[in-house]
This record gives structure tokens, sequence and C-alpha cells, in this order.
């Protein structure tokens, strides 16, 4: 287990959903310091030309031929009945590295409900990680205090709340404002836009899922 106890800046997670290698995934990739892959995400990792630091799961979507190739990877199979899908499992063993930043990559497309499961994963992530599922078009943070990113004037931003009781929120930098004002769960929080190039989202009750689509490739 090469898990540590020391803080690890950057982290990289691979899942079992669609990919496309933008150069921004690219450079998310290069910059890691740990890879990790749930199941068949080792496949993504490879064809990308990246040797995974570690993959957790049952192995069923993983060819021979690619365990083969993983001569430098730390393999922990798991038996296919478990209460926990791969991709949790493997979430849980990046975070024992204690990464400062964990980028979630493959974790939405392909089945609907792998992708809902992979979109409550960053609901587990501490709060003291800066993480986010990325995407070849945008990207998806989860939070309950504050955040804060950057983008486009014009960058499409959806704000949905996590529960049906909705949430108590302060957003600057968007067309449509709140200020300490109740967001309502459902399509209230749909496309808004960007306004200037860095914008914060504050939460005072709830949590959040924040959808960040790029304007810009």
């Amino acid at each position: 287990n090469r898990g540590s106890s020391i803080t690890m800046k950057k982290g990289a997670l691979f899942l079992g959903g669609d990919l496309v290698a933008t150069p921004q995934i690219r450079k998310v990739i290069c910059e890691a310091v740990v890879i990790g892959a749930a199941n068949g995400g080792a496949e993504r990792a490879l064809k990308l030309g990246y040797e995974p630091t570690f993959v957790v799961g049952d192995l069923d979507s993983i060819s021979e031929a690619t365990i083969r190739r993983l001569k430098n990877t730390d393999i922990y199979p798991y038996a296919p009945d478990k209460d926990k899908s791969d991709s949790e499992l493997a979430l849980e063993h990046m975070l024992s590295f204690s990464p400062q930043e964990l980028i979630i990559l493959g974790a939405v497309g392909g089945r609907l409900d792998h992708a809902l499961a992979n979109l409550y994963l960053l609901s587990l992530i501490p709060s003291k990680v800066d993480a986010k599922i990325l995407m070849k078009d945008g990207e998806i943070y989860f939070t309950r205090k504050k955040l804060k990113f950057s983008g486009d004037i014009g960058d499409l931003v959806s704000i949905l709340p996590q529960g049906p009781r909705g949430a108590r929120i302060k957003i600057e930098g968007f067309y449509y404002s709140l200020n300490h004002e109740f967001l309502k769960s459902g399509s209230h929080g749909l496309s808004n836009r960007m306004t200037q190039k860095k914008v914060s989202i504050e939460v005072f009750k709830g949590a959040l899922y924040v959808v960040h689509y790029f304007k810009k490739g």
C-alpha cells in the first residue's frame, strides 16, 4: 500500500465513463503525483499513455492483456459482490494519500446510474480537498461552504441544491445574483452565466452541486 500520511499535492482518478483527452485534461494528468483507476478506468488511463499508480475493483472490465501491461501498478482486487462501487473503493484508496487537490476523470457518460453514483462521490470527499470532476467541456464541484473558480465571461453555470430543502447561498460574479437568499431545489439554479472571470459561491445552509461549462474548448 503506497498510501501515506504525508500530504500529496495532486491526484487524478480515472473512472469508467466517457473521457476525451483535451489539452486541459492531459495537463492535469501530467501534474498528478498519484494516478488512480477504478476497474475499467485503467483501460482509459493506458489508452492515453499513463500507467496508474494503483487500480481498485473487481477487474471485470479489464482484459488480461491490460493487466499484463500494469507492470508498476499496485492492484487491489475485490469480489464482484460488495456493498460499494469500484469507484467509491478507488476514491477511498486515493484519499489515503491525503491529496490537497483531486481531479476525477471519466465520471460521466455511459450508464446514467453510474454517472449519478459518481456525482455522489464528490460529497464524500473532505472539504479540505480541492476536488472536482473534469469533463471535456466543463467541470463539476460539490460544496457545503465556499467555492471559487475561474472561467470566461459568458460561461454557463448551473447551481443545484443537493437535497429537496434547497440551500441558502450568496453568489458573486453571475448574471443572476443571490445574496443570503434561498435557492430552492429543482430547476431554479439552471443556466446562470458568469459576468466576470473569477466567481464565488458561499453556502450558509445546505449543499450544492455546481456545473461549469467552458465557453471555450
